[in-house]
C-alpha cells in the first residue's frame, strides 16, 4: 500500500504548478500553495523516514501533511477564499516574524511583508483593506492554534458538505469525529512521551530488573503511514483540484460578462474566434486537448509569454485559436522547438516588449488548454487558450495552469 504513495505525491505536485499563483489572488495563494507544499515535503520525508531504522519516527511527518491537508480543506472550500487566504497567510508570516530576533531581522521581514502586499495590490485593489480587516480578525480569535478561529475538525466537516454539496455526494460519515480520532493516533507518536514498551521484566534476589523491550511491528507501522499519507495526500489533491475548479468557474463567468459588454464583429476577412465559440457553446469549463495543432509563428513578450494562432476547423466552419504558452510549459516550448530548429535565431525585442519568430517548417504539437481571458481591440474580440500541458514522448505532461 506504501508503494502508492509517490504516485499520489506527483499527482499533487502536478496539479500544484497548474494551480499556481494569480496576481489578482497573490496572497492567499501564497497561502494556499505553502500548505500544498508542506503536505508534499512532509509526505516525502515521512516516506524516508519509514523505510530506515525508525519507522515509527515517519508519524511526525505523517501529522504535518496531515494539519497541513486539513487546512487545504478548509482554505479550498472558503465562502470567501480571498479574505480567508489573507488571514491564513498573515498568521503564518506572523508566527515567522515572532521567531526572529535582531533590528535588522525584523525589518527585513516587514520588508518582505510590504513587498508582497504592493505587487499584490496593482492587480487587487481591495488588497489593503481585506489585509486591515484580517488582522483585526486575528487578533480577535481566541483559538490561537489555527487561523481558522474554531474548531478545524468541525472546520473539516463543514468543508467535506460544500465538496458533497458542490459534487452532488454524500457526507463522509462521522467525519468529524474521524478527523479528530486520527489528530488523536498522530498526536500521540508526533509528541514527547514515554515509547518504552516492555515484553517482560526479570527481578533478580539482588533487586536488579532486566527489562526486555517489545520490539514494534514494522508492518504495522508502515500500514499506518500509508493510511495516513494516502489520506493527506488525496485531501489535497482534492482541495487543489477543488480551488481550479472554482477559479475556472469564476473566470469563465468573467469573460462571459465581459465579451457581452464588448459585442464587436469579425472584420472581414478575419476567422471567428475559437475561444469565444468555445463560451458560445458553454464549452469553456472544462479542459480541451488537442491533437495535431500546427505552430508556425510565435510571438514571445518579455515576461516569457509565448502566443500563437492557428486555424483550427469545427463542423465546415474554420475559427482561429489563440494558445498561450506561459510559465514552465512556455519554457518546454521554446526548448523542443530550438531541438527542433537548432540553427533557429531568436531577434530582439521590439519596443512594444515583444519578439516574432517564423518558423522554418510548422511545428505539430499536442496540448491541453483552458479558456483564459477576454481580450479586445480595435473592435475585435477575442479569448486566447490558455496550455496547461504540453506533449513529450507522445503523452501529455502538466507543467502549468
Amino acid at each position: 500500500m506504501i508503494d502508492n504513495i509517490p504516485k499520489l505525491i506527483e499527482r499533487l505536485r502536478d496539479i500544484r504548478v497548474r494551480h499556481g499563483f494569480r496576481a489578482e489572488t497573490l496572497v492567499p495563494d501564497l497561502a494556499f500553495v505553502g500548505l500544498v507544499d508542506d503536505t508534499i515535503d512532509a509526505a516525502e520525508e515521512a516516506l524516508h523516514l519509514a523505510n530506515g531504522p525508525r519507522p515509527h519516527r515517519a508519524y511526525a511527518m505523517v501529522r504535518v501533511a496531515f494539519e497541513a491537508a486539513q487546512r487545504l480543506l478548509v482554505l479550498a472550500t472558503a465562502e470567501d477564499y480571498i479574505h480567508l487566504g489573507t488571514r491564513a497567510w498573515l498568521y503564518y508570516v506572523g508566527k515567522d516574524e515572532i521567531l526572529r530576533t535582531g533590528k535588522d531581522s525584523a525589518a527585513a521581514a516587514a520588508d518582505y511583508r510590504d513587498q508582497i502586499v504592493q505587487a499584490w495590490s496593482t492587480r487587487y485593489p481591495n488588497a489593503v483593506s481585506v489585509l486591515e480587516i484580517e488582522k483585526e480578525t486575528l487578533r480577535k480569535i481566541r483559538r490561537p492554534d489555527n487561523f481558522i478561529g474554531r474548531d478545524l475538525a468541525q472546520a473539516v466537516g463543514d468543508a467535506y458538505a460544500t465538496l458533497a454539496k458542490a459534487w452532488n455526494r454524500e457526507v463522509p460519515p462521522e467525519v468529524v469525529e474521524s478527523t479528530r480520532n486520527a489528530y488523536r493516533a498522530l498526536c500521540r507518536d508526533a509528541h514527547a512521551c514515554m515509547r518504552l514498551e516492555l515484553s517482560s521484566i526479570r527481578i533478580d534476589s539482588d533487586g536488579f530488573v532486566d527489562v526486555v523491550e517489545r520490539g514494534r511491528d514494522e508492518n504495522e507501522i508502515k500500514a499506518g503511514v500509508s493510511t495516513g499519507l494516502s489520506s493527506s495526500l488525496s485531501e489535497a489533491i482534492t482541495s487543489v483540484s477543488f480551488r481550479i475548479a472554482r477559479r475556472r468557474e469564476a473566470n469563465v463567468a468573467a469573460v462571459r460578462y465581459a465579451a457581452a459588454q464588448h459585442a464587436g464583429t469579425v472584420r472581414e476577412g478575419f476567422r471567428k474566434d475559437f475561444g469565444l465559440f468555445l463560451i458560445e457553446q458553454g464549452l469553456a469549463g472544462s479542459t480541451q486537448v488537442f491533437t495535431g495543432v500546427v505552430l508556425g509563428h510565435l510571438g514571445i513578450l518579455i515576461d516569457g509569454t509565448i502566443s500563437s494562432s492557428t486555424p483550427i476547423g469545427i463542423d465546415d466552419q474554420m475559427y482561429l485559436a489563440t494558445f498561450d504558452f506561459k510559465g514552465e510549459i512556455a519554457r518546454q516550448l521554446l526548448d523542443q522547438i530550438i531541438e527542433a530548429f537548432p540553427n533557429l535565431s531568436v531577434p530582439p525585442y521590439n519596443e512594444k516588449g515583444v519578439t516574432f519568430i517564423e518558423l522554418p517548417a510548422p511545428f505539430e504539437a499536442t496540448l491541453a488548454a483552458t479558456v483564459g481571458y477576454f481580450k479586445h481591440n480595435d473592435g475585435d474580440r477575442f479569448v486566447p487558450l490558455i496550455v496547461t500541458k504540453l506533449a513529450a514522448d507522445g503523452n501529455l505532461i502538466s507543467k502549468e495552469g
